[in-house]
């Protein structure tokens, strides 16, 4: 492990993930990228569909849109830079609708060590 942070001070740091999201990667390809090359992007939108489902919240409609228009092209493909200039889109409301769902799961979820 390159860095724990402290955090084997204070307990056992996990050798088992049960989820692992690479969240600023997926921002970093959602804001620069052309192309979901490794997927990432594509797996954070769907496993926020799953989350939010879970915790039963319904994403505002502005932001639904775009995650869903994206996921949609990626299921394609990987280039997704096009369709967004195409279909009005931005990278902002993009980032934005993640950021959303990033705190909407943070804030209605417990999490278990």
């Amino acid at each position: 492990m390159a860095s724990d942070n402290g955090f084997a001070d204070v307990r056992p740091v996990p050798t088992e993930l049960e989820l692992l999201c690479e969240i600023g990667e997926a921002l970093y390809v959602a804001n620069q990228e052309n192309e979901d090359n490794d997927g990432l992007l594509f797996e954070l939108i769907a496993v926020f569909d799953d989350l939010l489902r879970a915790v039963k919240l319904t994403v505002p409609t502005e932001y639904a849109a775009v995650l869903s228009a994206v996921a949609e092209r990626l299921g394609e493909g990987k280039e997704f830079a096009s369709f967004i200039e195409e279909r009005g889109l931005t990278r902002e409301k993009l980032e934005d609708a993640l950021l959303w769902c990033v705190g909407a799961v943070t804030a209605k979820s417990s999490w278990v060590g």
